[in-house]
């Protein structure tokens, strides 16, 4: 284990096992080819270009972890679940490239935060973007357009605001521009190969398909809407004790709630149980897949 990665554990805080399961054995598993490294099809896009959607190479066995991140101030909150035992586990992540070295080596990892960035921000954003916003209805606000990669070129939020504009993009605002530090953190650590297991996920998407495909009624920084998240959660398999604690009573709840839905958004991809926006796949200059999986 890395210095770094030792001197991130003390952050670890909670940890919850259902004190009725038996560790299975470890179930053998055939490797499958790549599904998301596929030829594209003709048509495309400037910048980008599309295939089919084919599930994705997930190698599931009963002996994996599989986790779920949302972002916190500098930090990641990263919540881990064991698919044989159910054992679940948060803790606070220093850095992105931490999280791709974690003991557990989870088989899927799902992030909220944009993976496959276009050029530049044009209005409405990405497709999986305007998918999302479709499905969610009246909560669509709570799906912002990626930075592209030109407003990552920017110092400060103004330079990058001129650059998406100059190339005929749409406006920056601040809470957007927050967001450019991690953003260029995550599009530096990943490629196309470690799409097999980094999935880009939106909470608020994550909730409507647990909640059966109905979009969250309260704001998720409300008491109401806690309650309503910490609810979907429990149906989904989350025990109340896990859910209804902060870890480390630094990070937010609604952050920690967000982080719990990304890992059952991965659970679910273990499973062969997921669905994205949008159905083909759309990808950036880099080869990297532009969708929200579910």
């Amino acid at each position: 284990m890395s210095d770094a990665l030792r001197s991130a554990r003390p952050y670890s805080c909670l940890a919850w096992k259902d004190p009725c399961a038996e560790l299975p054995p470890p179930v053998a598993c055939e490797p499958t080819p790549n599904a998301m490294l596929m030829k594209p099809v003709a048509r495309a896009r400037a910048g980008q270009t599309q295939a089919k959607y084919c599930k994705p190479c997930v190698n599931r066995r009963e002996m994996d972890w599989v986790a779920g991140v949302d972002g916190y101030k500098s930090e990641w909150c990263l919540v881990l679940l064991h698919l044989g035992s159910g054992e679940l586990r948060s803790r606070i992540v220093p850095s992105f490239s931490l999280l791709l070295d974690l003991p557990e080596r989870p088989s899927v990892l799902c992030v909220d935060i944009p993976i496959g960035l276009p050029q530049f921000t044009p209005r409405g954003g990405r497709s999986c973007e305007k998918e999302a916003r479709r499905a969610l209805g009246r909560k669509a606000t709570s799906v912002f357009s990626a930075l592209g990669r030109l407003c990552l070129e920017g110092a400060t939020r103004l330079e990058a605001d001129h650059l998406n504009r100059q190339a005929g993009g749409i406006g920056i605002g601040a809470q957007a521009w927050g967001l450019s530090k991690k953003l260029r953190e995550v599009d530096a650590a990943l490629d196309p190969e470690a799409q097999r297991t980094i999935y880009e996920v939106h909470p608020a998407v994550s909730f409507w398909a647990m909640k059966g495909e109905v979009p969250m009624l309260h704001s998720k920084k409300s008491a109401e809407g806690a309650r309503e998240r910490i609810e979907a959660l429990h149906r989904g398999g989350f025990p109340p004790e896990f859910v209804e604690k902060i870890p480390n009573g630094k990070v937010g709840r609604d952050d920690f709630l967000d982080a719990c839905a990304a890992a059952w958004t991965a659970k679910r991809i273990a499973n062969h149980e997921e669905g994205r926006f949008p159905s083909e796949v759309e990808r950036d200059v880099r080869g990297l897949d532009m969708a929200i999986w579910f």
